[in-house]
């Protein structure tokens, strides 16, 4: 084509565009920018609520640019070639504006927002004196709004709102304003950011009062603090939305919101009154009934009863066919026997049955609901007929509803409550004849009243199942708490008064226990196993610990009332240790009982989680109730055991009368440690750690320290100073020496035996205190091996003269080897070296000649001067030294010998004038026993013979000190020896008298 026909093409299209482009603007077509969403939607949603749709919308080419492929027909891209091509040719044509319009349009209507306004703002900038700036600005707006960002869609129209010149189109401008930050609300609180959503619905109403908008964007910010429990800030909302905007739709919903609000806040009354409001105001809303029924569930809470019930009833009355009404007017009546009004009670009753009496649906509610009105007016016979008659008509019914069942559990349960009640308006009082026949027949409404519950649990309603498990236990415990407050004879005798309560404490267990509890349990089961956890299950749960635990304190208060008496005489001796026997005799069953009571209540509470106030004071009762069991028994025996000797018993029947009495006293010891050992394993199991398992643990070891010691002065006793009886000869002294010395070792056996069980506890952590340290040094005195700490050291340790050294004339077979027989061999005797002779090469002392020892006196005479010598010495070793030398002078020549082997030799006489001599002996000394022999012999007669020894060495040793049980920290062998360390005087059995312990 030519560049002229191209020309004429190009103005055509040029024409054709200007002329679309005219009837565009001047009848907004089709193909023009669609507007902001409407404005006046008056929808009412649950949750945020939503404005209209969007009055001009394009469809699917206005769809946000990210969700669908853009794509451009031919046409399109045809026409913008079009307007591109016009424009390169007329650059300063006056059209232009309009040209670049039209290919605005074209790249929006596309959904080519970005490039769209790529367009727009070319006539923005560039002619700002043009008519189609303003509408550039509103599709630049426009096209920012379809892509959701509210921000620059506000910014944009508030430039159209500045750039408008006339009020149509600042209108339109602070519509869109509002209706962009009400999307940014929308936004944000699909993001969950509700307080940011709250405060742009609030900028609507705000800014823009007027806005179609505003009502809804109140509401929604109302209902966005709502969702985070903003409850007063969302009842401001909803208040300025009712003053502000008094015509709108709204309002009913705003109220209802408000009030709800006041329930969350738990302000019930203000609640009920809001509702009530909302009837008054708006009685054809549809939210009128929900109200009238909010409104007396929230008077009900408020314990505002007469308006509950008021309410109930015109709930009921204004809208017969609601599925609730049946249930508030029969609640209604309910609460008017609360309050016991029964002239409300009756009409309502006779309301209900003329209403509800021939519903097939709703049959046995009305007769309960009669039975029910008679109960409340105290007509019981007659109220147990209708309930029976009620459930006598569902058995009746071949396909009951579910309300009828739930009446006819409902009655049931109201027959149980009429038996229950009558059992517990019987109070049992004297004279006995009276006191059986009121027994009697409360133990017959009893059996009837459980019955009746069992009864309801069949129906398998939950509400009832519980509620009538959770009253079968209270019924049993009821009965037991009459029992407990019967009416007691006056002038009864202790013995007659505590085998009465003890009868009481019988009863109350039995049925608190063994009765009561196991439906508690059973509830609490079925509540685990249902996951429920209504009121019922959680009173059932209350109820495991508090019932074993109060069964427990009445055994208790019979321990006090026995002790109460028993402080009243004071005695002493004999008489005291026989009235403890007494009062143990009485006492102990209680407190077993009561601590087997504890320990229950301690295994429910740990079995099913339920660590309340119950259970904390069983944990303190159970420990100190045992620890008393055991500081009584151990009482007895401390007594007994310190009680006077008689003075006209000699050495001998004081010793026997010691040891009877350890064995008479042993039984009441054991019972002690019985109870302290049970305490500590209660402390352990149930993880208690009071002051009374620290004194049980103290106890504990002071009770088996102070018997053990007793076994062990005896013995120490019978061994040292042996108690013979008066006036015995020698020969029977003799005799009885034998049997106290087996006695003695008996006795430190037995001492030990109970040491070692002591020093066992505290392993366990079962005993504690100083006691234990008493029963270890003891132990440490006699095995100091096994209970010491070993420890390494090395030392330096010599061998030298001494009577240690055996020596014979004679020589025998084997007479230098470890195996041989010394026994008959001589003691050396040691002599002093003349002052005249010197020795030299000895590394310490010069040792002392050894010579020939004979006879039993050392005199002249018993000493002789051989020609020949046999020396044999016997040493230990733990382990081989690690160093050691043998250093020998002789008076004559020598022959030398280590455990049999010959070790060296001397034939040439030197004198005593002559240096030692010496040898080394590392590695040739084995662990164990060793044997150092020498032969010498000299030629010169009369003369002493002899030689001087000295073995140095240095060798491992081991010493092996204390350490108390519980600590890490060795202390000096010193501080326990049986010099220094100083243990608990014992009445009777220590020797002396009393001494402070100096002990830490």
């Amino acid at each position: 084509m030519s560049i002229r026909g191209r020309i004429r093409f190009l103005l055509f299209a040029a024409a054709a565009l200007l002329s679309s482009c005219a009837a565009m603007r001047a009848g907004r077509g089709t193909n023009q920018a669609s507007a902001p969403p409407g404005a006046d939607s008056a929808a009412v949603q649950e949750e945020t609520m939503q404005p209209g749709p969007d009055s001009a919308a394009v469809g699917e080419a206005a769809q946000d640019s990210s969700t669908k492929t853009k794509t451009l027909s031919s046409a399109s891209e045809l026409m913008l070639k079009a307007c591109q091509n016009y424009i390169e040719v007329n650059p300063e044509s006056p059209k232009v504006p309009e040209v670049l319009a039209l290919k605005g349009s074209v790249f929006y209507n596309n959904g080519f927002y970005g490039k769209s306004r790529e367009v727009y703002r070319r006539i923005i900038e560039e002619h700002e004196k043009s008519p189609y700036r303003l509408e550039a600005i509103r599709m630049v707006a426009q096209s920012h709004y379809q892509e959701k960002n509210f921000d620059e869609a506000q910014e944009w129209y508030r430039r159209m709102q500045d750039a408008a010149s006339t009020g149509a189109d600042k209108e339109e401008a602070r519509a869109a304003i509002a209706q962009s930050i009400f999307k940014m609300g929308e936004s944000y609180e699909l993001s969950q950011r509700y307080e940011d959503a709250a405060a742009q619905y609030e900028r609507v109403a705000l800014e823009f009062p007027e806005a179609a908008i505003a009502d809804i964007a109140l509401l929604n910010a109302g209902l966005a603090y709502e969702k985070i429990a903003e409850w007063s800030r969302a009842i401001l909302i909803y208040q300025r939305l009712g003053k502000k905007y008094k015509e709108s739709k709204l309002i009913p919903k705003s109220m209802f919101r408000t009030a709800k609000c006041y329930e969350k806040l738990r302000e019930w009354e203000n609640a009920a009154k809001t509702y009530l409001v909302l009837v008054k105001d708006y009685p054809t809303s549809d939210l009128t009934e929900a109200a009238l029924y909010n409104a007396g569930f929230s008077f009900e809470n408020a314990n505002k009863l007469i308006e509950a019930a008021a309410t109930f009833e015109k709930l009921a009355y204004s809208f017969p066919k609601s599925a609730d009404a049946a249930d508030v007017l029969f609640r209604a009546g309910e609460l008017y026997g609360r309050l016991k009004d029964w002239p409300n009670v009756t009409r309502v009753n006779t309301e209900f049955s003329r209403r509800y009496g021939g519903d097939i649906d709703r049959v046995v509610q009305a007769q309960c609901m009669v039975g029910v009105a008679l109960y409340m007016q105290n007509k019981q016979d007659d109220a147990v007929r209708q309930l029976a008659k009620a459930v006598d008509t569902y058995r009746q019914l071949e396909r009951p509803s579910d309300v009828n069942r739930f009446y006819a559990a409902k009655a049931q349960f109201t027959i149980g409550e009429i038996y229950h009640d009558q059992q517990n308006d019987i109070a049992l009082t004297l004279p006995r004849r009276t006191y059986q026949r009121q027994l009697r027949d409360k133990s017959r409404l009893l059996d009837d009243a459980v019955d009746a519950y069992s009864k309801a649990v069949r129906f398998e309603i939950s509400e009832w199942t519980t509620r009538s498990i959770y009253q079968a236990g209270q019924a049993y415990e009821d009965f037991a708490v009459g029992v407990f407050k019967q009416q007691r004879p006056a002038g009864l005798g202790i013995e007659q008064q505590l085998a009465l309560e003890l009868g009481i404490a019988n009863a109350v267990e039995e049925y608190f226990v063994d009765r009561a509890l196991a439906y508690h349990e059973q509830n609490v089961k079925l509540g685990i196993k249902e996951k429920l956890e209504d009121k019922y299950v959680v009173l059932s749960r209350e109820k495991l610990t508090y019932l074993p635990y109060t069964a427990g304190r009445n055994f208790l208060a019979l321990v006090d009332i026995a002790k109460g008496v028993a402080s009243q005489e004071h005695l002493e001796g004999f008489a005291l240790i026989a009235q403890k026997l007494q009062m143990l005799q009485k006492i102990a069953p209680f407190q077993e009982r009561a601590i087997a009571l504890f320990r229950k209540t301690l295994d429910l509470g740990t079995m099913y989680h339920e660590r309340n106030e119950f259970y904390g004071k069983a944990s303190g009762l159970v420990t100190k109730t045992s620890f008393t069991v055991g500081e009584t028994y151990a009482s007895v025996a401390q007594i007994a055991r310190e009680a006077p000797i008689p003075g006209d018993f000699d050495k001998y029947e004081k010793f026997v009368y010691k040891k009877k009495l350890l064995d008479q006293i042993q039984a009441y010891e054991d019972n002690a440690l019985k109870s302290y050992l049970t305490t500590t394993k209660i402390a352990e199991a149930y993880e208690i750690d009071d002051d009374f398992v620290k004194k049980t643990r103290d106890n504990l070891s002071r009770l088996l320290f102070i018997r053990g010691r007793c076994y062990d002065l005896l013995g120490i006793s019978a061994y040292a100073d042996p108690p013979y009886p008066d006036g015995i000869a020698e020969a029977e002294k003799r005799e009885y020496l034998a049997r106290f010395q087996e006695i003695a070792l008996r006795f430190q056996e037995q001492a030990f035996d109970i040491y070692r069980v002591i020093l066992e506890y505290a392993d366990q952590g079962y005993a504690t205190g100083e006691y234990v340290h008493h029963a270890y040094v003891r132990m440490y005195q006699n095995y100091p091996e096994e209970f010491g700490r070993k420890q390494e050291k090395i030392t330096d340790r010599s061998i030298s003269s001494g009577p240690e050294w055996k020596c014979l004339a004679d020589s025998q077979p084997g007479w230098h080897g470890l195996d041989f027989a010394d026994a008959a061999w001589h003691k050396v005797r040691k002599s002093a070296l003349p002052d005249t002779v010197d020795v030299s090469g000895f590394p310490a002392k010069i040792p002392t000649p050894m010579w020939l020892y004979r006879g039993d006196s050392e005199t002249s005479a018993a000493t002789a001067f051989p020609s020949l010598l046999y020396f044999r010495r016997v040493f230990y070793v733990t382990e081989p030294p690690h160093e050691a030398k043998l250093f020998l002078a002789s008076d004559g020549e020598f022959s030398l010998f280590l455990n049999g082997d010959s070790l060296a030799s001397a034939h040439d006489s030197a004198g005593v004038r002559a240096a030692a001599r010496q040898w080394d002996l590392a590695g040739k000394l084995r662990q164990g026993k060793n044997v150092l022999a020498a032969r010498v012999a000299h030629h010169r007669p009369g003369r002493p013979i002899g030689i001087m020894p000295y073995l140095s060495l240095t060798v491992t040793v081991y010493e092996y000190l204390p350490v108390f049980p519980g600590t890490d920290i060795p202390m000096e062998r010193k501080l326990v020896s049986e010099g220094s360390w100083v243990f608990p005087y014992i009445k009777n059995y220590s020797p002396g008298s009393r001494v402070p312990s100096a002990n830490n």
